[in-house]
């Protein structure tokens, strides 16, 4: 649906008998298609990045797969969500000189409670609290009148979430709200860290939460686990994580972390 964040993965994956060299890029470059195929180059909006580093290549042996998570939501060049409207999109991704198939998007009109979310998330900036990671990026130098600034993680987006929840119960888009809320909580408001909040609000969204949603609660449980320093229950997490099946991008953190590893960002 509009403003909703698609979270996916590309998969590199050698199927020939021999091995092979590929370029391996500092990022996975993303782009919306035309409709004469034509490639606008997609960021990140409000994402912290920095110079990339010089491309290496890589060799796969038959068989080998490699895999890069990946995201769309807010663009960096226009601040806007790539997915505003009902409709269409295309999207594709290259990993330096290799590019990847396309993949078309169907955007769905909201309805019912969904649709009088939409048309109040229209007229407000709180989508971008609902971004894919929101509370580590940053607003573009041109949003609005705005300097270069983190989004406002106090008390009165605390307050315009918890609004929100009450607003539209039941909609998809509560349970984006549920789960930013929960991870400002896990960042701190203000300053002030609530690992207690943050948990009953991601446990809420493992047992009701709507399609692929109880899995992205569990891995951020997993994560609240480690921030509390308890591994072995931060690795039970991101084992349930994995079993239930969740969106690949979410799958592919919760596997790298569970065996030890960082994710790639």
């Amino acid at each position: 649906m509009p403003f909703e964040t698609l979270w996916a993965a590309v998969y590199l994956k050698n199927e020939s008998d021999r091995p092979q060299t590929a370029t391996e890029s500092w990022d996975v470059f993303r782009f919306v298609l035309g409709e004469k195929g034509e490639r606008t180059i997609y960021y990140p909006a409000h994402e912290l990045f920095f110079a990339p580093a010089p491309p290496t290549s890589i060799v796969l042996s038959p068989g080998d797969v490699r895999t890069w998570p990946t995201y769309f939501d807010f663009d960096m060049e226009h601040d806007k969500h790539v997915f505003t409207n009902p409709g269409i999109v295309r999207l594709a991704t290259s990993l330096g000189s290799t590019r990847c198939g396309s993949i078309t998007i169907s955007v769905r009109q909201p309805q019912g409670q969904d649709a009088r979310a939409y048309e109040f998330l229209k007229q407000t900036d709180l989508a971008h609290y609902f971004g894919n990671e929101a509370d580590r990026r940053y607003f573009p130098l041109h949003f609005g009148d705005a300097a270069d600034r983190r989004l406002d993680y106090n008390h009165q987006t605390v307050a315009r979430l918890e609004a929100f929840i009450q607003q539209f119960p039941n909609s998809r888009y509560e349970d984006y709200a549920e789960l930013n809320l929960a991870l400002m909580w896990k960042k701190g408001v203000e300053g002030k860290v609530d690992l207690a909040k943050a948990t009953d609000l991601l446990t809420d969204l493992s047992k009701h939460g709507h399609d692929a949603m109880p899995a992205r609660a569990l891995y951020y449980l997993g994560d609240v686990a480690q921030q509390e320093g308890d591994v072995v229950l931060a690795r039970s997490y991101y084992q349930r994580v994995i079993e239930g099946k969740p969106d690949r991008y979410f799958r592919y953190k919760a596997e790298v972390k569970y065996k030890g590893g960082r994710p790639l960002r």
